[in-house]
């Protein structure tokens, strides 16, 4: 029998009475398939957009803080009304992670729900003693928690950390970070840092794992101003509403924090690796003494990495092109019109940008011994197997390695004006 024959003698009114089985099997299969079993309203649950982690006042206790968003202040008018905050933090310390979340219900009428966790922050005292990983793996095995998230590592606590963001130009706390953290691209200052980059790195030999660094700020007395760019998250002199700071790279070895680097460095650790759009830096002028000259540095291809494993120490040469705009001068030169003297300000970028990077090199052989420019990921292209590269004992293989930078900086631009401004008498 056809099935639109079966289904007409089933509901029909003729002779023939419906098969009772048929039926129920038709009623079985509509409640299975209308696929809201297991809905959930948005009014049932509550958002949590950020976590902080640190250390609790009892040893093997943990001090967790959510930061949950409130739907309902977003779409209400400025003008009439009582104000509502746009969230809630709330903190509270347990061993475990998994039952802290239910201890929040306590007080919580609604559901607690991580699907748009968007900030993950711990404190420097609590990653310099512990596993990190160790610490959220039970939110890591959770369906909800995403590995797209921010990583960041606070210098002071993560409770005070989330509680003192004064966000102007957003609404939400975790809108703050989500945009923020997109500046790294375009300044250098800090790195790209996803949980799935810093999970994949912590299983990585010889790899170093690196978090957004960050603070909040220490002064707003200007003789308190640090030099350039050469100071972490917090040192930055400034009377901005926000205190909040993101400045620098938390380096992470076996999981656990081992050392931090500044803004200056970082943007050199993002060059070698090569995944830097753009920023701004100063040099000395090369013909004016305590004169500088500032241009826009441009990433448009990749660093060129040769890792040589045939005999050891291992040999990596690696050459950066850059792109660059001349931006300004404090100097009365006119380099603009001159091809030999833009070549001047092209060598002399070079040297900077060399020496800058060789000692950033250094320190990761000596101080770190581990790889914070993912050179081992070059080096493992020329192995076709897990036990190839377990011979190559890069973790202990690194930190002897011969390292050599070279740059090749081409000032594409110098901007509307050919020379530089001389007021007259």
């Amino acid at each position: 029998m056809a099935w639109s024959d079966c289904c007409f003698s089933c509901w029909s009114f003729g002779k023939k009475r419906p098969n009772p089985l048929l039926v129920g099997v038709l009623l079985l299969a509509i409640l299975c398939t209308t696929g809201c079993w297991d809905q959930e309203e948005l009014e049932d649950l509550a958002f949590v957009t950020m976590i902080g982690i640190e250390e609790g006042n009892e040893k093997e206790m943990v001090r967790v803080t959510y930061d949950i968003s409130n739907p309902n202040a977003y779409g209400r008018q400025q003008g009439g009304g009582d104000r509502i905050s746009s969230s809630q933090i709330m903190t509270l310390e347990y061993p475990s992670l998994t039952v802290t979340r239910d201890l929040f219900n306590i007080t919580i009428p609604r559901k607690i729900s991580l699907v748009h966790t968007k900030v993950l922050i711990v404190s420097e005292s609590f990653a310099r003693k512990n596993s990190v990983v160790r610490a959220i793996e039970s939110l890591i095995r959770e369906r909800q928690f995403r590995r797209d998230i921010i990583l960041i590592t606070c210098k002071d606590s993560a409770e005070e950390f989330i509680r003192k963001n004064k966000r102007v130009l957003s609404k939400a706390n975790y809108k703050y970070f989500d945009l923020i953290s997109q500046t790294g691209d375009t300044t250098g200052y800090i790195p790209t840092a996803q949980l799935h980059e810093f999970l994949t790195s912590s299983e990585e030999s010889g790899e170093v794992a690196t978090t957004v660094y960050a603070g909040l700020r220490e002064s707003t007395d200007y003789s308190d101003s640090k030099n350039r760019d050469t100071f972490y998250a917090g040192e930055l002199v400034s009377h901005y509403p926000n205190p909040v700071q993101l400045m620098g790279t938390a380096l992470y070895r076996s999981d656990v924090m081992v050392g931090r680097i500044d803004g200056a460095e970082t943007t050199y650790m993002r060059l070698l690796r090569g995944d830097l759009k753009r920023y701004h830096q100063m040099f000395s002028d090369p013909l004016k003494d305590k004169k500088y000259f500032a241009c826009s540095i441009f990433q448009q291809e990749k660093p060129d990495i040769h890792v040589d494993l045939s005999h050891k120490p291992y040999q990596i040469k690696v050459k950066v092109p850059i792109d660059a705009d001349l931006d300004a001068q404090q100097s009365d030169v006119n380099y603009a019109m001159s091809e030999d003297r833009i070549k001047l300000l092209q060598n002399q970028m070079n040297k900077s940008l060399e020496a800058a990077s060789q000692a950033l090199i250094h320190k990761a052989q000596t101080q770190w011994k581990g790889d914070i420019f993912r050179f081992n990921q070059k080096a493992k292209q020329q192995v076709w197997t897990d036990p190839e590269w377990d011979r190559v004992d890069w973790a202990n293989q690194f930190p002897k390695a011969r390292i050599t930078v070279t740059f090749d900086c081409k000032i594409r631009r110098t901007g509307k004006q050919l020379g530089p401004f001389i007021p007259q008498p």
